[in-house]
């Protein structure tokens, strides 16, 4: 059994001055909700990989602000840890991979997201997102 590194994107922009937080449906499952995420490829950061993973999943281009936590799960025998970052919205580039997505008000995504760990996570983020909103 191996742990393996992934990263995630917890994506805000701001709408009026208030925060949305971009989810994903999952690429295996349309009505399970979560934060864009994938494997960490060898030299790259997990900040890198959480960008390139929300820019692929989503089409969204952002930015890096803060590691936010981890959520670990076991898959196929493995286990995945997967680090969480809090990236700030700066355009969509283009068509991500065919999911859903959808821009949630803060509640909105912790009653979607599929996992406690990840909402759990999504906690973490808020105030640093209340921070960029007030730099804003």
């Amino acid at each position: 059994m191996a742990e393996i590194a992934e990263a995630g994107a917890i994506v805000v922009k701001f709408d009026q001055g208030r925060p949305r937080f971009l989810l994903t449906t999952a690429k295996n499952n349309p009505n399970r909700w979560l934060f864009p995420k994938g494997h960490i490829e060898i030299g790259e950061t997990g900040a890198r990989t959480a960008i390139r993973e929300a820019r692929e999943e989503t089409g969204v281009e952002a930015t890096a602000h803060a590691y936010v936590g981890a959520s670990k799960f076991c898959y196929k025998g493995d286990t995945i840890r997967v680090d969480f970052y809090l990236l700030e919205y700066s355009r969509s580039v283009e068509p991500g991979e065919g999911r859903d997505l959808l821009w949630c008000t803060y509640d909105e995504a912790l009653a979607l997201l599929a996992f406690e760990d990840v909402r759990e996570i999504l906690r973490n983020s808020e105030p640093i997102a209340e921070e960029l909103r007030k730099e804003a």
